[in-house]
């Protein structure tokens, strides 16, 4: 009962914040930027509370769509790790699997949570997506929470490339970290497991870079330093190993596959992202980047309150039909 108050408590202070402050980027609608204060806020509440009390606010908040309808949804144990798979309900068999990684700092967040996400990009890519249900911090070590997903995702080689099927691997903030702890991870496997391509949504590329975060973007972004800082504090349990798990700057980027980025362009994480980019050129890796100006970090896991989302969803689709 605390959280459905605290939830309409807040919605409520943020729509008359909207009415008695009413300025906004030009690129962001009423609803967008209804949407980012409304996230911004919790965020912020939760900064003072134990992780619990932001998980149980998440849930409340959960995005509902007539686009669920459009497809089936099941639940599946794969390695052991639990995920909720979404298909357009018109295909049996897609040719294309998408295992997608939700973010959430590592510590928040559930596949659960992102159904409509998962639901959206089932139907713009026309193929099944599986959402797995990784273990979180801090009850768990990251170096568990980065074998859930591997696990998930060399099973899901193992079994559908010989099908024929296309395997992409995806995920946003945190969980486009989790894509490149994975990449690293199934390049040192004897098996010769390829990924046909990632994308990352806003991916956390630097966890623990003081100097990797765009802070004239906080007062414009869900995220902030001081809320990246309480979450690190919960996942890193030593500091010069767990480093070495997170950080991708000194990765070796000539094992990545085809890479697709899309950003915010008034996000905090945005010069990390920007400078990871740089890399891959130097690299000679494969990818491409859409920045997207004046919108928020992961505003694509708001649709459809954020009408932008369906042009990112698009675009995803197009990149990975051109593969």
């Amino acid at each position: 009962m605390k959280a459905v108050f605290d939830v309409l408590r807040i919605s409520f202070s943020v729509l008359l914040d909207c009415f008695i402050s009413p300025k906004k980027f030009p690129a962001r609608s009423w609803l967008t930027e209804y949407t980012f204060r409304l996230a911004k806020q919790i965020l912020h509440e939760s900064k003072t509370k134990p992780i619990p009390w932001l998980r149980e606010r998440q849930k409340l908040l959960k995005m509902y769509s007539p686009v669920l309808l459009k497809t089936t949804k099941r639940y599946e144990i794969i390695s052991d790790v639990p995920c909720v798979i979404y298909s357009p309900a018109h295909l049996i068999e897609p040719d294309t699997i998408i295992v997608y990684l939700h973010g959430g700092g590592y510590v928040v967040g559930s596949a659960e949570s992102y159904s409509l996400t998962l639901a959206n990009l089932a139907i713009n890519l026309q193929a099944q997506v599986i959402g797995v249900e990784y273990r979180l911090a801090p009850e768990h070590p990251i170096i568990s929470v980065q074998d859930d997903c591997l696990n998930v995702v060399r099973h899901t080689l193992e079994t559908r490339q010989n099908q024929g099927n296309k395997v992409i691997i995806m995920g946003d903030s945190a969980g486009g970290g989790l894509c490149l702890a994975t990449i690293k991870s199934l390049a040192q496997l004897p098996e010769n497991h390829q990924l046909d391509a990632c994308v990352l949504i806003s991916p956390w590329i630097a966890p623990l870079d003081e100097n990797g975060l765009t802070m004239e973007n906080e007062n414009h972004d869900i995220l902030d330093k001081a809320l990246l800082d309480r979450w690190v504090s919960e996942f890193v349990r030593d500091k010069s190993k767990d480093t070495q798990l997170v950080d991708f700057r000194v990765m070796d980027l000539t094992i990545l596959p085809p890479l697709y980025i899309q950003a915010a362009g008034s996000e905090v994480f945005l010069k990390q992202i920007l400078n990871f980019s740089e890399a891959l050129n130097t690299a000679k890796v494969p990818y491409e980047i859409d920045v997207f100006e004046q919108q928020f970090h992961v505003f694509q896991t708001f649709a459809p309150l954020v009408k932008q989302a369906d042009t990112a969803f698009k675009k995803i689709a197009v990149y990975i039909n051109r593969l």
